[in-house]
């Protein structure tokens, strides 16, 4: 998984390191915007998916599958805005 940041590419590692989730990330990056106005994607390598979770679902590029969520603000125990991202990530045993 690739994440990004308007923080910049060092705050989202900071982020997960925090919370446990540091060892599921592949590469961190900064946050843009094109000369559209949209946010400049990094360069991916390899196959893969692409699937924008933001909560600036509005800057994401055009023709990209964006799944949009609140701005994390503080910790919540009853924050489940990525328990449906996290639903459709899990694979489902076909019956």
């Amino acid at each position: 998984m690739s994440v990004w940041s308007a923080g910049g590419a060092s705050y989202p590692g900071r982020v997960l390191g925090r919370v446990g989730l540091l060892d599921l990330v592949t590469s961190c990056h900064a946050k843009d915007r094109g000369p559209d106005g949209r946010w400049r994607l990094p360069e991916l390598t390899g196959p893969r998916d692409l699937v924008c979770v933001d909560d600036q679902a509005e800057g994401v590029p055009s023709g990209v599958a964006v799944i949009p969520v609140f701005p994390y603000l503080s910790g919540h125990p009853h924050d489940r805005a990525f328990a449906p991202i996290l639903d459709l990530l899990t694979p489902t045993e076909a019956p």
